[in-house]
């Protein structure tokens, strides 16, 4: 049976880390990235409605505007997006891919307009 104490038993196994240690570490993990209100730029959480933590992914669970956003992909796992495109792929997946690129797309662009503007204001100085 899979129970946390199961599961983090890993943590000493590999790492060393001791089960009265835990709730210490897990808590200055939260706080250095966030926890449950991470502040991100530009980061897209990509979550499956097969994956089992599905409650938790769905709308945006950050405060970072257009560039922290979720997709959803309904009736596929949280890592199928990573995957080489097949013919026999879902449409929902499909879709995913493209509003991923879609957005990946616009960073890029976004950056490369900061960049330049960045060089503009250094070759000022």
């Amino acid at each position: 049976m899979v129970t946390l104490r199961s599961q983090t038993e890993i943590c000493l196994e590999l790492f060393g880390i001791s089960q009265n240690s835990l709730p210490g570490r897990v808590a200055f993990t939260n706080r250095y990235y966030g926890g449950d209100e991470p502040h991100t730029h530009r980061v897209l959480y990509v979550n499956g409605g097969v994956d089992p933590w599905k409650e938790l992914s769905v709308g945006n669970r950050t405060d970072g505007g257009e560039e922290a956003e979720s997709v959803f992909i309904g009736d596929s796992a949280h890592c199928a997006d990573m995957a080489r495109g097949r013919v026999t792929d879902r449409r929902s997946l499909k879709n995913a891919r493209q509003e991923i690129e879609k957005h990946v797309e616009i960073w890029l662009k976004t950056a490369q307009q900061e960049k330049k503007i960045f060089d503009h204001k250094q070759m000022k100085q």
